[in-house]
């Protein structure tokens, strides 16, 4: 258990770590994720169209994810990151300038989303976690969770943000904001996320690149569907909840701008998370941790049962600290148990089965609530997954031993 922070880490690479969290913040996996609750009643209003409906546009957006990491995981192991992030940029960018031209059919929707999702795929937290994780080898899982901080910004901020715009202008307006947003990331990240060279003048122990599993060895493990498995039970409802978090506090009796404040808890628990579940990462088994988290989530279920606003508001936050833990817990989990050979294949490919229980999740959601005509079976079912996550993780061993040996410590190019 490493007790200690290496600081000459993040003297040397903050610019590289501030980009990668920033980048995380403005990218598909949280500028349309996580702002969709905002636009669901607009949207419903002005097109009439049912919150399963909106939900499907989700999920189209999650396979388009599915479709595209796994090419963008294999071109970030082989040329880097640096190229499908300035690439992406500017194509999530035009979308969003798009979305405000949406003409009530569902089609050209569900279309938009999918393509969003592939032409914004190089600022998946997958590109980021490339960028930083040459740089970080003690404290790899911090590095990690304040790359994927940047989520939990703009869970935090979106909400309150886009009420504010909608309310004073409209939804249209709302998201041509979040275009200029996104496109304000390309320069950052142009300057400091940079190739790496080596300094033979500083040595540190950190793993061979060489060492550790392909794709397809890790593809055959046990361990690999276990953790992929364990994911897949905490997205299939969890997602779902998160899209239509306002719609569920408002039904529970809070005012609109009430349930934004509310669930801007999702965000603040989720900053939280990203980075002490990271600290955490690097000094406990992340079995542990990962069960914890599972935990947190499902009594967060239990407290959105209730008819407390306040009670609601903390349930919120639970959630967002679950949410939050996900991608942390994933990225660090398959790099130790399958090592750096592959990492960002391999990581891509047990978000892909992430994201099939977030595809899934939507729909699950919106057909509960429209038999239904409530949110509270939804919440018992997530309890029930967040169990059986726990289970599959508590299955799996310990961390292989992967060799390592003195070799050169990495910088940024000037």
């Amino acid at each position: 258990m490493n007790a200690r922070i290496e600081g000459h880490e993040f003297r040397q690479e903050w610019p590289r770590l501030l980009a990668a969290m920033l980048g995380n913040a403005t990218g598909v996996g949280a500028i349309l994720y996580y702002s969709m609750s905002s636009f669901m009643l607009p949207l419903e209003e002005e097109f009439g169209w049912s919150r399963s409906d909106m939900g499907l546009a989700v999920s189209c957006l999650v396979v388009g994810w599915i479709v595209s990491m796994p090419v963008v995981g294999a071109i970030c192991d082989k040329f880097g990151p640096r190229w499908p992030i300035l690439v992406c940029i500017p194509l999530l960018s035009a979308v969003l300038f798009y979305l405000p031209y949406l003409n009530g059919s569902l089609t050209q929707l569900y279309v938009v989303f999918f393509f969003a999702a592939l032409l914004g795929s190089g600022t998946l937290g997958v590109s980021y976690i490339a960028a930083v994780s040459p740089a970080f080898v003690a404290n790899r899982g911090l590095a990690y969770g304040l790359t994927l901080a940047g989520t939990g910004v703009s869970a935090a901020l979106l909400p309150i943000g886009l009420h504010q715009l909608i309310s004073q202008f409209d939804w249209r307006f709302a998201w041509q904001v979040l275009g200029v947003v996104v496109l304000a990331q390309w320069p950052i990240a142009y300057l400091c996320i940079r190739p790496y060279r080596t300094k033979r003048s500083e040595r540190v122990l950190v793993p061979l690149s060489t060492q550790g599993h392909t794709l397809r060895q890790a593809l055959t493990s046990v361990n690999f569907w276990l953790l992929a498995g364990a994911f897949l039970f905490v997205a299939l409802l969890l997602s779902g909840l998160l899209i239509n978090l306002i719609p569920l506090l408002t039904e529970s009796g809070m005012r609109r701008d009430q349930a934004a404040a509310a669930t801007a808890g999702v965000g603040v628990g989720l900053l939280f998370a990203r980075v002490f579940v990271g600290y955490l990462l690097d000094r406990f088994p992340a079995r542990i941790v990962a069960v914890l988290s599972f935990g947190i989530a499902a009594l967060g279920c239990v407290m959105l049962t209730g008819d407390s606003p306040q009670l609601a508001a903390a349930g919120a936050l639970f959630l967002g600290f679950t949410v939050g833990s996900e991608l942390d817990l994933l990225a660090y989990m398959t790099a130790r148990y399958f090592g750096e050979r592959a990492h960002a294949s391999i990581y891509s490919a047990s978000l892909s089965v992430f994201y099939v229980g977030a595809i899934i999740a939507p729909l699950l959601v919106g057909e509960i609530y429209a038999h239904s005509q409530s949110y509270d079976l939804v919440l018992h079912a997530a309890v029930g997954s967040c169990a059986v996550a726990s289970v599959l993780i508590g299955l799996m061993g310990p961390y292989p031993e992967w060799n390592a040996r003195q070799i050169t410590a990495m910088e940024t190019d000037k």
